[in-house]
Order: structure tokens, then C-alpha cells, then sequence
């Protein structure tokens, strides 16, 4: 399991590091995910989009 955060802006659009689940601003987006290993299943939950459910995906890591 870990927790990660992410945050996109633009020149015009500067990124606001407050925390806030309902705006329009630019704020990071927190989410934790439960991993495996070489098949990555994943649920990922976005903590700051209260109107989103969480979603499940899938990758193929390679195990180095």
C-alpha cells in the first residue's frame, strides 16, 4: 500500500498547495492504492474528488 500526490498547473495557471476536495483550483490530488507486484491490480481512491468512487486498474511491472 502506499499514498502518493500529484499536481499539474500552467504559466498562466499556478498551483495552490492548500488542501480542498471541492474547487476548481489546481490543488494536489492525494490517493492511496493496495499493490501487488510483477501483475500490479490496483483501487485507487481519489481523497479530494468526494463526487468520484474509487476505480481498479492494472499494469505490468517488470520486477527490477
Amino acid at each position: 500500500m502506499f499514498v502518493d500526490a500529484d499536481i499539474a498547473w500552467t504559466a498562466e495557471d499556478e498551483p495552490n498547495l492548500g488542501w480542498a476536495r471541492d474547487t476548481n483550483e489546481r490543488v494536489p490530488v492525494v490517493r492511496t492504492e493496495l499493490t501487488t507486484f510483477i501483475l500490479e491490480v490496483f483501487y485507487a481512491v481519489p481523497f479530494q474528488r468526494p463526487d468520484k468512487n474509487g476505480f481498479v486498474g492494472a499494469n505490468l511491472v517488470p520486477g527490477w
